[in-house]
């Protein structure tokens, strides 16, 4: 018989070698000396420096608790006796308070921050403790140290983190280099020993020599740490034979909200940016990133020393500015100017305080990429663009790592996709270079890649072993070579090989995160109210020629861009990020009121009064509105006004089974939804079965991402509706009301259908008032003989998807995005869904369904869970898309009305001479020089306008999204190629 190895031998003597990294090595390299006297006080708020003597602070010893609830400060007061026969120059304070913090001198200056990860190998416990080494040579005085550090503890779900709110040490520590440095090696070693198989090159040699110097430190040998280097110090100069190259920059991704609130992410800001600096200054090869002017606006705020720095180490090249966006923002939830905005707000900010633009697009952590991304990118001066996001696919491989991304109207930008498994968080650790290698996909011709490092999510950024590991990592074994650069210099050297990359063009779909079209309704409804308040106000002023309230208007679309974070606008965030939102949505509304208030002398208000106007601020729109039992049938001109409004009193009607109206004939189920609707003109049946009927899913949701994600199994249980409690039907004139109430459990809706027998547009009013948790709510259109794709509209144009499962990206796509509308086409008619604020949808299977509501749980709980309101329409149209008015329908009904006492008296007004051609904004400049136009071609065709302007105006000219000026227009005669933007000065 054969003896065989036992393969778990091998795993234990790899456990033994990673046991002792955390246990042994790093207490020899950090010898504690002396223990230092600690008090501490709690406060709510931070506390000013000047103030921290005034509150009276008790003494806490190691391992006690000193917090329990999220988001505190605790300030701690560290004091100590040097003995003087100390060398100073090999002292480090060790800081442990299970809480993230600042580390201010004697003066109030603050020094270093830290956070999770400051020791990043993951896996051993030791490592992920919230901990700070920090040199004290200039700190002590008489040898005494006398400091404070801020802790503010940012741990929400503290059962994931059981050392939150515990002081573990404040000690004196003696760093001895010879083992640091030993330290390091080790990490780099044990790691790569860990990633690669046992019968790889060196793997033997590695495994015996890490074997060997924890026999060493374990058993005392003398002079062990000379003898442990010589064995790391040979292993380390095996060179590689890789041909690869791999540009390393340090980051700290930063969510401004998400399991904290904007508050917290300010401290986090400075935190990172100090521990930057820190590291700036002790290693020249050292390169950082940093992307959102919000956080610089904060860092410049709450500490303009450090905020000098960042413009120093910027200006040496050694701090990059990545993206020019504002804020990271969501991508599929936001409207078309807020886009724009987003990138004029931040790149202006780098230009004011920079000299010059962010030229890469940085979006690391977003849901998904709309297809007009590269062209809005190109437009503002962005020339590249990097995510990380897109490997947390779940069914398919994206097949890219390097590629020209094209959006809509043919612009592109050169793209790269982060190929570490941890995205846009690295920890400087061979296993992620190796990935990062074996993943890129074009290494056939391009043999390199971009990789980001240091802790993020929360803030935290690189450590000091990450620094120390990159040059012990550079070609050796089989790793691939390092620069230390910036990205701005990888993207330059794969312009010589732009030629070869693959295109792609139009949308990038995540296989995840599919919920977040459709959690946090009520938050996503007022940004869309704000953001289209925010457009019309901006050209009733500019119409009156008024740029006085310029700076207010500027502070309500910063903060409404800043709720529109990629984990707060999506609905991924915390309840008390929404408890902000909450207050803060009608305080901004309540700010635009105010302003129309004052530039009209008193003549708007935000709701009708009998006798007022009723402003249009969209083509031809009929509007209607509710006074008392009565209808008023506004007939509105393009951009225009009246006060002539048609009135209906209402009248009861017991019961109505079919309707007949001027273009269809209906027929109502006893459930209140559609049995039937044919179309007069075409003959058309639309739907298969009920339509508008309101399915319920049980959706237990993701353990890991619930409030994310829509699990693909959630179709497979049976099928339960909302239960039709009570409809009333009243007739106005040519409008019918149905008022239907709806339950399920202990919630409700509350349906208003409103048809005008003249119109093709069948309104959809709800009132949801939802109660019970974990829970997905779509209504459904069954379409008879459904096509094979479904058209959307999305930000600056459409594009198409499957509505078939054939193959598993179409099996994939099972909920999407739109923007506005959802399009299916036949031959000789269309039918369509009007939705500006229920953005989530599905059309697969011959159904079309519309997500009204998510309600689940984590990270806040009972989601969705207090009354919000919205509205959808129906719009069964007898041509096809290309041929149709679906665009210009479904802006009509998503644009609302302003009213006024008495008739305007614009003196800017002007007409766009095609309807297919939108006009985005009318503003005045940002550099207050003239007035803006955005307008862009909301066809996938070529597309000729004009425009009359009134005399006012001397000269129009092309400018790029940022408002620079690029070239001359005749307003006569505009060309669009399809979907084209274009955005003009005018003074």
């Amino acid at each position: 018989m054969e003896w065989k190895r036992n393969p778990a031998y091998l795993e234990r003597r790899k456990m033994l070698i990673r046991h002792f990294l955390g246990q042994s090595l790093l207490k020899n390299a950090f010898e504690e000396i002396l223990q230092l006297d600690v008090a501490y006080f709690l406060s709510q708020e931070e506390v000013p420096f000047g103030k921290l003597k005034y509150h009276f602070a008790k003494r806490i010893r190691e391992n006690e608790k000193w917090n329990g609830v999220p988001f505190r400060y605790g300030y701690f007061h560290l004091k100590g006796r040097i003995p003087p026969e100390i060398d100073p120059s090999s002292l480090y304070l060790h800081f442990e308070a299970g809480a993230e913090g600042i580390l201010f001198d004697s003066q109030g200056h603050p020094l270093k921050g830290f956070s999770t990860g400051n020791y990043s190998l993951e896996d051993e416990k030791n490592y992920a403790t919230l901990k700070c080494h920090y040199p004290l040579k200039e700190l002590i005085a008489n040898d005494r140290i006398d400091l404070w550090v801020e802790c503010q503890d940012n741990i929400y779900f503290r059962s994931h983190f059981p050392q939150a709110g515990f002081f573990h040490k404040a000690s004196v520590v003696i760093a001895h280099q010879n083992d640091l440095s030993v330290l390091y090696d080790y990490e780099v070693l044990s790691n790569y020993l860990f990633s690669i198989s046992s019968d790889a090159p060196y793997f033997n040699d590695i495994l015996l020599g890490l074997e060997k110097i924890r026999d060493l430190y374990l058993f005392s040998f003398d002079k062990k740490e000379k003898e442990a280097k010589k064995i790391t110090s040979s292993l380390l100069s095996l060179i590689s034979k890789s041909e690869f190259t791999i540009t390393c920059l340090g980051h700290s991704h930063l969510d401004l909200a998400w399991l904290w609130g904007f508050k917290e992410s300010k401290k986090k800001a400075l935190r990172s940016i100090l521990n930057a600096v820190y590291l700036l200054e002790r290693y020249p090869s050292f390169h950082y990133s940093i992307s959102e002017a919000w956080q610089l606006e904060q860092i410049k705020e709450l500490s303009p020393e450090t905020f000098s720095l960042v413009q120093r180490y910027e200006k040496e090249g050694r701090i990059e500015l990545l993206g020019g966006a504002y804020v990271e923002n969501d991508l599929n939830n936001v409207g078309e100017e807020a886009l724009y905005r987003q990138m004029l707000y931040g790149q202006h900010f780098y230009r004011d305080y920079f000299g010059h633009d962010a030229q890469i697009g940085f979006y690391p952590d977003d849901f998904g990429f709309i297809p007009a991304l590269p062209s809005i990118l190109k437009d503002t001066r962005q020339r590249y663009f990097y995510s990380a996001k897109i490997r947390m696919n779940e069914q398919s491989v994206f097949p890219y790592s390097s590629f020209v991304y094209e959006g809509l109207d043919g612009q592109s930008v050169l793209a790269h996709f982060s190929q570490n498994p941890y995205g846009y968080n690295g920890y400087a650790l061979p296993k992620e270079l190796m990935d990062t290698e074996r993943n890129s996909k074009e290494k056939s011709f391009l043999k390199n890649a971009l990789y980001l490092f240091g802790c993020g999510d929360g803030g935290g950024g690189p450590s000091e072993d990450m620094l120390e590991r990159l040059p012990r990592m550079n070609r050796r074994l089989s790793l691939p070579a390092i620069k230390e650069e910036s990205a701005l210099s990888f993207f330059q050297s794969l312009e010589p090989y732009q030629s070869s990359l693959p295109h792609l063009k139009g949308e990038i779909y995540l296989e995840n995160h599919r919920g977040t079209f459709s959690s946090q309704a009520k938050n996503k409804i007022w940004n869309r109210y704000l953001e289209e308040k925010l457009r019309q106000t901006e050209i009733y002023l500019s119409e009156l020629n008024i740029k006085d309230f310029a700076k207010e208007i500027d502070g309500i679309w910063k903060e409404t861009l800043l709720y529109q974070f990629h984990d707060v606008l999506p609905g991924s965030s915390i309840k008390e990020v929404y408890q902000l939102t909450d207050k803060r949505y009608p305080i901004l509304d309540e700010m635009l009121d105010e302003i129309l208030e004052k530039a009209s002398n008193k003549n708007y208000s935000p709701i009708y009064k009998k006798g007022y106007y009723a402003r249009n601020f969209s083509l031809k729109k009929t509007h209607y509105e509710k006074w008392g039992n009565s209808y008023l049938i506004f007939s509105l001109p393009d951009y225009g006004e009246s006060k002539e409004a048609e009135r209906y009193k209402g009248r009861s009607i017991s019961s109505l089974e079919t309707l007949d109206t001027k273009y269809f004939h209906i027929v109502f189920a006893s459930d209140g939804s559609f049995s039937s609707l044919k179309d007069k003109e075409t003959g058309e049946e639309y739907f298969s079965s009920e339509a508008n009927r309101f399915r319920v899913f049980y959706e237990p949701g993701d353990p890991k991402y619930a409030n994310w994600n829509i699990l693909e199994n959630y179709r497979n249980q049976p099928e339960k509706y909302m239960a039709l409690e009570k409809r009333t039907v009243k007739r106005y004139g040519p409008l019918y009301e149905f008022n239907d109430v709806y339950s399920f459990r202990k919630s409700h809706l509350y349906q208003t259908i409103l048809i005008d027998e003249n119109s093709r547009i069948i309104r959809v009013h709800h009132k949801m008032d939802w109660k019970d948790d974990d829970y997905l709510l779509k209504a459904l259109f069954p379409i008879k003989d459904m096509p094979e794709e479904v058209f959307s509209d999305t930000q600056f144009g459409y594009h198409a998807h499957s509505t078939k499962n054939d193959s598993f990206m179409e099996k994939a796509q099972y909920e999407l995005c739109s923007y506005k509308w959802i399009e299916l086409s036949k031959e000789r008619s269309g039918f369509a869904l009007f939705s500006p604020v229920r953005n989530g949808f599905y059309a697969k299977e011959g159904n079309l369904e519309l997500t009204l509501l998510k309600s689940n749980s984590y990270p806040m709980e009972h989601m969705d869970q207090k009354p919000y309101e919205y509205d959808y329409a129906l719009y069964p149209h007898k041509e096809r898309l290309e041929n149709s008015d679906v665009d210009e329908k479904a802006n009509s009904f998503a644009s609302s009305v302003f009213f006024f006492k008495e008739k305007g008296n614009p003196k800017n007004t002007f007409l766009i001479s095609n309807p297919h051609i939108v006009l985005s904004c009318f503003k005045p400049s940002y550099e207050g020089k003239g007035f803006v136009i955005r307008i862009y071609n909301s066809t996938n065709a070529p597309q000729k306008c004009s425009i009359n302007l009134p005399a006012c105006f001397g000269k129009a000219c092309l400018c790029n999204g940022l408002e620079d000026e690029v070239g001359d227009v005749n307003l006569n005669e505009i060309d669009f190629k399809a979907f084209e933007i274009k955005t003009i000065l005018l003074s």
